[in-house]
């Protein structure tokens, strides 16, 4: 997903690793307050990593689409998640603007405006970490700068014998695939760093 960057994929898994470092030593949640961005050709492993991320915060994880990134209000359940996927991210019919400044909202604001049933909206608390997916190119511009969101560009879809093995896994409900990564993430991986990469390739 992180295209041959070696480094990026590095500060992806620190970026990963990191709030769930802070839960399970019951510290509490860890904002990145960046954001990760993986798009283009489908069947690179962007679905697998929305699943295995489902199965490891359960009713924690957040998945939206689009018409939710576009809304005006943020999508119900923000501000319990601790995990926000949007899946499918796209610029089409001018919404790119919209959703990057959305994107960049959740990413790194302390408070959101919530959508309440018959009543005003009101901003509430927010706690999430925002990973965004897409099929597109240029699934929005980045501004010049922004360091909030690192975006990797894939082209090649994933080996069929490597798709096998995560369908394989992904059936299981990640049942091997998350006990692991999360025993890596609290033993193995000293995340020090700030998390900030900035890599860009939608310029």
């Amino acid at each position: 997903l992180t295209a041959g960057d070696a480094l990026g994929l590095e500060y992806a898994l620190d970026w990963l690793a990191k709030p769930l470092q802070r839960l399970l030593a019951m510290l509490g949640q860890f904002r990145c307050r960046t954001a990760l961005l993986f798009h283009g050709t489908p069947g690179a492993g962007k679905g697998f990593l929305m699943d295995f991320l489902r199965a490891s915060y359960g009713r924690a994880f957040l998945r939206i689409s689009q018409n939710q990134v576009d809304d005006a209000f943020s999508p119900k359940g923000l501000e319990t998640s601790l995990m926000l996927v949007a899946n499918e991210v796209c610029s089409t019919n001018g919404r790119g603007e919209r959703g990057y400044q959305q994107l960049k909202m959740w990413t790194s604001d302390e408070y959101a405006p919530m959508r309440l049933m018959q009543t005003q909206a009101e901003e509430k608390r927010i706690h999430t970490n925002v990973i965004a997916f897409s099929n597109s190119r240029m699934p929005f511009r980045l501004d010049a700068g922004d360091r909030r969101i690192s975006a990797w560009y894939q082209d090649r879809k994933l080996d069929p014998e490597l798709v096998k093995a995560l369908d394989a896994e992904n059936r299981a409900g990640w049942a091997t695939t998350a006990p692991a990564f999360l025993w890596h993430a609290v033993h193995e991986r000293k995340v020090t760093r700030e998390l900030i990469y900035a890599h860009d390739n939608i310029h």
